[in-house]
């Protein structure tokens, strides 16, 4: 809004901040007030930041990423310079200037990182994440075979960090040239006049040219720095934080990319520049889209079976008994009742992503436990799903109908799940002969103590006194 209302006005004066801080003070009251609920009930696994020393992105990872952007922004932000031919070589010695400065401020971070590192393990800390994660980075070197060991990879790898460096220069350069030489320029207002729209003597530049330079120099930075810190989080490596820095970088890089190849073919000269760099972007194109077509026929498994629409039709066509009992607790089921399933957890050593969970992910019903770790990486914290899983096993294994009825009550309970995956749950518990259970033992109480309101095959719901 600032820039916007600057480069109409012709300046940046009083009122315009004025108004601008307003503005941000009216949206982020109205953010707080409108997130207020999620604010207080939210928990992370983020927290804090940690050092990344190496092994540094190759050039062939940055690029299998953002390979069709980088082609372009590596034609474009050399070329809108070169068409700047007021500025003669100053303007490419300010590019190499700015190269060298955040080069120097890539190494001032990467000695920081180690500075960090050296502090954090000289320390006693109680931390375990940042314990494993310093413990990762040395990988059981000492703390100078692993510096040296660091620096080395950075100096025998250094393409993508010159590469991406090199365009943020090119980009800041080419920024900083327009609001200084349209600075330069005489104002085509006098301070009297009523505000009108910018001509070409402005002394504002086009906000397009420099929003474009900002998106690709933004995004190269976003690319960057995670080469030297990355969130701590339950993983205690950069990976979700690559995962989200990426996506930003991208969508700032690609919308740049868009402007650069308009403008190329509108600034190039003659027809074989404009040929020579349309064939370029064709091929790194075509190359960037091989992985959403190969992708595709992968996930629909080469188009064998019936496309749809329905994300729900490999249960109802896989698992009909489950489907029929999801249909039925959304036929005759209102509110939001707490049902009990086998959950996915660490005493069977599963992760995420399976087929644990079902019945609540396709009714919508609370359950008491679902994909524990995943709760663990948004919670921040296993606390949770210590106290619930025990109850959950002991439900499902018992021999003892009060003890299961205790704690179905425990957890506010009203249907319990007794399908194909929740047999196999106590299977796979009852193999640890510590247990003392067995599949039909522990099933043997449900009916005792609980009354069936479904069944069809493998799969009963029952209600809980």
């Amino acid at each position: 809004y600032a820039v916007g209302r600057a480069s109409h006005l012709g300046r940046l004066d009083k009122d315009t901040l004025l108004r601008a801080g307003l503005l941000l003070l009216a949206l982020g009251v109205a953010c707080f007030i409108l997130y207020f609920f999620f604010y207080i009930g939210f928990s992370s696994q983020a927290g804090g930041v940690l050092p990344y020393v190496w092994p540094p992105t190759r050039m062939p990872q940055f690029l299998t990423m953002f390979g069709a952007f980088a082609f372009v922004l590596a034609c474009f932000l050399p070329a809108f310079l070169a068409k700047q031919k007021e500025a003669g070589s100053r303007l490419w010695k300010q590019a190499l200037a700015w190269w060298g400065r955040i080069l120097l401020i890539c190494l001032a971070f990467f000695l920081f990182a180690w500075l960090v590192i050296a502090l954090g393990s000289a320390a006693l800390n109680e931390n375990q994440l940042v314990n494993s994660a310093l413990a990762a980075l040395l990988s059981g070197m000492t703390l100078k075979d692993g510096f040296f060991a660091s620096l080395a990879a950075r100096l025998t790898d250094p393409w993508m960090l010159l590469f991406t460096s090199g365009l943020m220069a090119l980009a800041l350069a080419n920024a900083l040239h327009l609001v200084w030489h349209k600075a330069a320029e005489p104002a085509a207002l006098a301070s009297d006049q009523e505000p009108a729209l910018p001509s070409e003597h402005s002394r504002w530049p086009s906000t397009s040219e420099l929003f474009v330079f900002l998106l690709a120099f933004t995004g190269l930075a976003l690319v960057l720095v995670v080469e030297f810190v990355y969130l701590r989080d339950s993983f205690a490596v950069r990976m979700n934080t690559i995962f989200k820095f990426y996506y930003q970088a991208w969508v700032m890089m690609g919308l740049a990319s868009a402007y650069g190849v308009w403008w190329l073919l509108n600034h190039l000269s003659g027809r074989l520049g404009r040929g020579l760099f349309l064939i370029g972007t064709g091929l790194v194109l075509a190359a960037s889209l091989l992985y959403p077509l190969m992708a595709t026929w992968s996930r629909a498994d080469a188009f064998q079976s019936v496309p749809n629409l329905d994300g729900s039709s490999g249960i109802a066509r896989g698992h009909p008994d489950d489907w029929a009992a999801i249909e039925w607790l959304n036929a005759n089921l209102s509110g939001a009742p707490v049902i009990l399933e086998s959950p996915s957890t660490g005493a069977l050593g599963e992760g995420a992503y399976t087929y644990r969970g079902r019945i609540s992910a396709f009714t919508g019903l609370p359950t008491v436990l679902g994909w524990s770790n995943h709760e663990g990486q948004w919670r921040g914290s296993y606390t949770e799903q210590n106290l619930r899983e025990p109850d959950i096993i002991t439900i499902y294994t018992t021999g003892d109908p009060q003890l299961m009825l205790d704690l179905l009550r425990k957890w506010q309970v009203e249907y319990l799940i007794v399908g194909a995956a929740e047999t196999s749950y106590i299977q796979d518990l009852c193999a640890d002969g510590s247990r003392g259970c067995n599949l039909n033992m522990a099933l043997r109480k449900f009916d005792l103590m609980l009354e069936p309101v479904f069944t069809q095959g493998q799969t009963t719901i029952y209600v809980v006194p």
